[in-house]
């Protein structure tokens, strides 16, 4: 399981580790009620998986993309909440 999480003081999530095999938590904070993105892209860039987008409110959020059916290699994932582009981070499956 990999965790994605907020930095005390920041708003950018951080990946710790950067390896997962079945599942990736992404936890954050929504700042105000508005439209959250998370997406799921494979090395060359193509979506493979995303999330509904929805709308949060303010507090930490848990969301979870399943990658149990996906095969080993690099992925980079997308967190975008209201208009912003929160953070794209880089992940690997084994």
């Amino acid at each position: 399981t990999t965790i994605i999480t907020d930095l005390p003081g920041d708003e950018l999530p951080i990946a710790v580790p950067s390896l997962f095999h079945d599942k990736v938590e992404v936890y954050f904070n929504a700042r105000a009620y508005q439209p959250v993105f998370l997406g799921l892209y494979d090395a060359k860039g193509q979506l493979v998986q995303q999330l509904e987008e929805f709308y949060l409110n303010s507090r930490v959020e848990k969301l979870e993309l399943n990658g149990e059916d996906l095969p080993a290699g690099v992925y980079f994932y997308r967190l975008k909440i209201g208009k912003k582009l929160l953070f794209t981070g880089k992940l690997m499956k084994y």
